[in-house]
């Protein structure tokens, strides 16, 4: 069963950490933790245990240990906003600016020196580095105007960065399609896949020079990425085409998975990669899918706009966050059952799962998180 130990928001950018029963009933407040503003993807470092916050107000490191938060500098070093540990005690929140020239990358006429939206956060298998979406960028000459709706291909470019976690420093930045939204890196460390949501397309990124390879179009708002263990084939969904891509990272030969359903917006795959689970942001379900031969196996309601999800280790339960009914639900994989459901704060986003502790991380986006333990 899953308890929670929650960070709960308190006004606009604090928050609260309290200790919760399943259902969500009286609770007080135990510490305090400042400066997190509309959290988007959260993962865990497993080499370390911490946990990295993609969030508009920059990238944190949240040790959940000392309970210490980093948000971690550019190369210019620009900086702005206070910083504190849940003991009230100080510790570092700086902005997500960089430099682009600093990077060696061609502005057109535009400012190099720009802020960023963190979106996901993804790590290399030995937690050296974390790659970093940013939704748009801001800057002289920039016009950061794509969003969620966006129809036609035509904006900036966008970015990601890459955090070296031993420096604490953004070190490279790889420019890619228009509004990058999820990314992640093949188990062999070679390949970064990032799904560019208003281009249209998905950047093949080679990781050893930093460099878009291939960008390949997929059709309208790809997002969620999974990739196989053997780091072969990637699997992207689209939202706006409602399927599932297949691309083979060899060939970059593609072919679409028909039985995704009504926008598919997150893709996880079981531990043998014979099956992806899906979730329908608009239809409220969950999808399991064979990668074999594309036949559906399964569907599940869990509530209103399910987003993000992640899978235990062992592949039996999902935890699926519902958007707009502002709860978590564990779903159990043989069957596509949920079997339990608890409140989250408001609008939950982002969620992953830290196997050495069972624990579950979710981000609100009116920016708070939560941690359940899954006894």
């Amino acid at each position: 069963m899953l308890r929670s130990m929650a960070f709960l928001l308190c006004g606009a950018v604090t928050l609260t950490a309290v200790a919760l029963t399943a259902v969500a009933q009286e609770a007080k407040p135990m510490t305090v933790l400042s400066g997190i503003d509309n959290p988007c993807g959260i993962a865990v470092q497993s080499a370390t245990g911490h946990v990295f916050i993609a969030a508009h107000s920059g990238v944190h490191r949240l040790d959940p240990k000392s309970g210490k938060a980093t948000i971690f500098r550019g190369p210019s070093g620009m900086s702005n906003g206070t910083k504190f540990d849940r003991d009230g005690n100080e510790v570092a929140r700086i902005s997500d600016a960089v430099n682009l020239a600093d990077f060696g990358i061609d502005t057109a006429g535009r400012s190099p020196i720009v802020k960023g939206a963190p979106v996901e956060a993804a790590f290399t298998s030995d937690g050296r580095y974390a790659y970093v979406s940013n939704y748009k960028m801001y800057g002289k000459g920039w016009n950061p105007i794509a969003d969620d709706s966006c129809q036609t291909r035509n904006w900036d470019p966008g970015f990601v960065y890459r955090i070296d976690t031993s420096t604490l420093s953004i070190d490279r930045v790889i420019e890619v399609g228009a509004v990058p939204k999820f990314l992640l890196v093949s188990p062999d460390d070679r390949t970064l896949v990032v799904s560019n949501f208003c281009s249209q397309d998905v950047s093949i990124v080679d990781l050893a020079s930093a460099r878009e390879v291939r960008r390949l179009f997929v059709g309208l708002h790809p997002r969620g990425i999974a990739i196989t263990k053997d780091s072969t084939l990637a699997y992207v969904t689209v939202m706006g085409g409602g399927n599932v891509t297949k691309i083979d990272l060899a060939t970059y030969e593609m072919s679409p998975i028909s039985s995704a359903g009504y926008t598919p917006r997150h893709v996880v795959l079981s531990p043998d990669d014979s099956v992806m689970y899906v979730t329908n942001n608009k239809s409220g379900t969950v999808r399991k899918i064979s990668t074999q031969t594309g036949e559906l196996l399964g569907v599940v309601a869990t509530g209103r706009e399910p987003r993000t999800m992640v899978m235990s280790p062992d592949g039996t339960a999902l935890y699926v966050v519902n958007y707009l009914d502002d709860t978590l639900s564990k779903v159990r994989t043989s069957d596509m059952s949920v079997i339990q459901t608890v409140p989250t704060g408001d609008r939950p986003i982002g969620v992953t799962f830290d196997a050495q502790t069972n624990r579950v991380w979710v981000a609100n986006y009116s920016g708070s998180l939560l941690v359940f333990e899954d006894a």
